[in-house]
C-alpha cells in the first residue's frame, strides 16, 4: 500500500482475476461469495456479500483503476465518474492484454482523493481493521511492514464451538494504560475488525476499562449494511452475546480483584505519606509539643550516647520488628540517666514507656 501524489495504491499478490472474474467482480448482487465462501489459496473466508462495497470508493475519489493478472491474462479497468457523466455513458472501459508473467496480482489505484489521508491516520486504521496476527498475511505501508503491537499484560483466551460456528480470541488486561486507539474489544468477522467496544463491561463503572483490549473472531455473525457492526437481534447475534457474557464473568472477577488490590496499595501509600507529614510537623514544631527538652528531638543533647541509646532506642523510634519483650525492658529508666533528666521530662518518658499502644 502506497500514499503518493494525492492518491492511494493498494496491491496484493493473491489469485488475481481473469475476464470471468472481472465480470463477476462488477456484477452487483452476485452470489459468487455465497457459493464459494472460502478462497482457494489460503482457505480464508471471503469478505463482503452483496457486491456493492467497491462503489464506496466513489465517496473518497471520482476516479480509480483496477489492474489484475492471472494465468497469462492481464487487464485494466478504468472507472471515471466525471467521464461517465460527460458522455452520459456508464460503460466501463476494459483494456485487455496477454501476459507472459506467471505471477498473479490485483492492484487498485485511487486518484485525487477528495480528503487527504495522512500516513499516521492510515496506519492506525489499518492496525484496527486488519488481522495482522494472521498466518501468511503481511501488510506493507510505503514499503514498511506493519507488525502487530505486543501488549504486555494478563491474557484471557476464549474458544467455544457453537451451533453456528467457532468463537475464538483473546482479551488482554494491559499492565499499562493503553493508547486510545487500542482500548476496547473488537469483534472480527471474516478478517475485518468491527468497531471496538466492551461487550457489556462498560455497565460497571468500577472496572479499569482503559487497560482492556482484545479481539474476538466469529466469522458466522451477520453484518449490518454499513459493515461496522453485527445484527445483535439475530439468532446468531443473541447466541454470540450469550457466550461472550458467560466468558466475561471470569474476566470481570479478575478486574474487580485487581481494583481492590490497587485500592489497598493506594491506602497504604496515603497512610505512609500522612505519617511522613506528622513526623515533619513534630520536628518543625517542637515547642508546641513540649518536646524540645527530649534527647530524641534535640540534636545537641544527643551527644550523650548513653542517653540517646536508653531513650531513643526504646521510646520514640517505633521499630515494628521489635518484640514486646524487648520493649518491656525499656519500661524503666536507668538511675543515672533518670537523675540527669528534668522531673517533667522524666515523667513524660515514663508515661510513654508504659503505653502499650505507642
Amino acid at each position: 500500500m502506497n500514499l503518493a501524489g494525492g492518491g492511494l495504491t493498494v496491491w496484493d499478490n493473491g489469485l488475481g482475476m481473469d475476464r470471468n472474474g472481472l465480470v463477476q467482480y462488477f456484477t452487483i448482487g452476485s452470489g459468487f461469495k455465497k457459493t464459494n465462501p472460502v478462497t482457494e489459496k489460503f482457505n480464508r473466508r471471503r469478505i463482503g456479500e452483496f457486491g456493492i462495497g467497491k462503489f464506496a470508493v466513489l465517496s473518497v475519489c471520482d476516479r480509480f483503476e483496477l489492474a489484475t493478472q492471472k494465468n497469462g491474462y492481464a487487464a485494466t479497468v478504468i472507472f471515471d465518474k466525471n467521464d461517465f457523466e460527460s458522455r452520459n455513458n456508464w460503460e466501463v472501459p476494459l483494456l485487455e492484454q496477454a501476459s507472459n508473467h506467471k505471477t498473479s496480482y490485483t492492484r487498485i489505484t485511487l486518484f485525487d482523493l477528495k480528503t487527504p489521508i495522512g500516513r499516521e491516520a492510515l496506519e492506525q486504521r489499518l492496525r484496527q481493521q486488519l488481522p495482522l496476527t494472521e498466518k501468511d498475511f503481511t501488510v506493507l505501508l510505503d514499503d514498511v511492514e506493519l507488525k502487530p503491537r505486543h501488549i504486555a499484560g494478563r491474557k484471557f483466551f476464549i474458544r467455544e464451538q457453537t451451533g453456528f460456528g467457532l468463537i475464538a480470541g483473546e482479551i488482554v488486561v494491559s499492565a499499562l494504560i493503553l493508547a486510545k486507539e487500542d482500548i476496547g474489544i473488537s469483534v472480527n468477522v471474516k478478517g475485518i475488525s468491527l468497531n471496538r467496544g466492551f461487550l457489556g463491561l462498560e455497565k460497571s463503572h468500577q472496572l479499569p476499562l482503559n487497560r482492556l483490549t482484545g479481539r474476538i473472531r466469529a466469522d458466522w455473525l451477520p453484518l449490518t449494511a454499513a459493515r461496522d457492526s453485527w445484527l445483535k437481534d439475530s439468532p446468531e447475534g443473541r447466541l454470540f452475546l450469550e457466550v461472550i457474557t458467560k466468558n466475561l464473568k471470569r474476566l470481570s472477577g479478575y478486574l474487580f480483584k485487581q481494583k481492590a488490590t490497587a485500592a489497598d496499595k493506594k491506602a497504604d501509600q496515603a497512610l505512609s505519606a500522612a505519617l511522613v507529614k506528622i513526623k515533619t510537623s513534630l520536628k518543625k514544631n517542637r515547642d508546641i509539643f513540649l518536646l524540645n527538652d527530649l534527647p530524641l528531638f534535640d540534636q545537641e543533647q544527643e551527644k550523650n550516647d548513653a542517653l540517646a541509646e536508653a531513650v531513643g532506642a526504646g521510646v520514640f523510634t517505633q521499630r515494628l520488628t521489635k518484640k514486646k519483650g524487648a520493649l518491656a525492658k525499656a519500661g524503666k529508666l536507668p538511675g543515672e540517666i533518670s537523675r540527669r533528666l528534668p522531673k517533667l521530662t522524666r515523667n513524660r518518658v515514663k508515661t510513654i514507656l508504659k503505653d502499650q499502644k505507642r
